[in-house]
């Protein structure tokens, strides 16, 4: 029963992978200019985290400059903020110090996109940057908040194991799950979890 239950969860993240595909897809690129500014999703995992770190800088590398805004990492009880460290790292790469914003806020998808927004102002389109399992949620929260501007998508992931694929499957499975609480019981849990 419970293999059963791991079964159909799988089947429903990769379902919403398989959407959150169609939907770069489906992105009509022409629109987002060159130097759209490029907004950064931090990420608790290190490997994670670096793997956007590199997305970000070959972004740039390939794409021209353009504003680098880093969200998300804010563990304020414990003077931690990750969106600086992603920066302090892109800027040990050679990144422009003065290319590049953060925020000292957010702590989840959620507070993510509305950090994001803030920094990206009057920006007429924007670059994402994160796991493309990432990016429904991303693409969710942005236009829940207004954003309907365009974006693209710049994938952090290129190539892993079976295993660390099933275990982003699993994770965004429960975080689209928490979806569902209502904010407070997010913020509650994640002041635990992520203290």
């Amino acid at each position: 029963m419970i293999l059963f239950a791991v079964i159909l969860v799988d089947l429903a993240v990769a379902g919403l992978a398989w959407w959150g595909s169609a939907i770069v897809w489906k992105q009509d690129y022409t629109t987002v200019q060159a130097a759209a500014p490029a907004i950064v999703f931090y990420s608790s995992h290190d490997a994670d985290r670096q793997a956007r770190v590199a997305a970000t800088f070959d972004l740039l590398r390939r794409g021209g400059p353009r504003p680098v805004l880093i969200v998300g990492g804010a563990r304020p009880a414990r003077g931690y903020f990750g969106a600086e460290n992603m920066a302090s790292e892109l800027i040990a790469l050679g990144v422009p110090a003065t290319s590049i914003r953060t925020e000292r806020t957010s702590y989840d998808t959620e507070s993510n996109t509305a950090a994001a927004i803030a920094l990206l102002g009057t920006a007429p389109a924007a670059v994402l940057v994160s796991d493309p399992l990432h990016f429904p949620r991303i693409l969710l929260g942005l236009r829940r908040r207004g954003w309907d501007r365009p974006v693209a998508f710049h994938s952090s992931r290129q190539g892993e194991s079976a295993v660390t694929a099933l275990l982003r499957v699993h994770y965004e499975a429960i975080a689209w799950l928490g979806l569902l609480a209502p904010q407070a019981v997010r913020d509650a849990v994640f002041r635990v979890i992520r203290r």
